[in-house]
């Protein structure tokens, strides 16, 4: 992953196969981050489109983060997901990983 200009997205959320555009990260939030403690992930996304969040249920996800020059990949499986509904021209929703 490169370094992006300032305008550009510096985060991105990949779900199993479905391809890396699908979703543009609007917000996170962890909790429980520590050593030897489970931590939950709550990213809040947009797409283009109508998913069906229910069938993303135990998917592999993948939060990638641009933190200067080294990246910083979080590794998880979906764990929940809420839908917030329309937002212009995409729709809004959240995963836990």
């Amino acid at each position: 992953m490169e370094i992006r200009e300032s305008n550009q997205a510096q985060f991105s959320f990949r779900v199993a196969d479905l391809s890396q555009s699908t979703f543009q990260v609007q917000s996170f939030s962890c909790d429980n981050l520590a050593i030897s403690k489970s931590y939950d992930y709550e990213i809040k996304v947009i797409s283009p489109f109508q998913l069906d969040p229910g069938q993303l249920n135990d998917q592999r996800a993948h939060l990638d983060i641009l933190s200067g020059s080294k990246p910083v990949y979080m590794h998880g499986v979906i764990s929940s997901w809420k839908y917030y509904g329309p937002s212009l021209d995409n729709l809004e929703h959240s995963y836990t990983i």
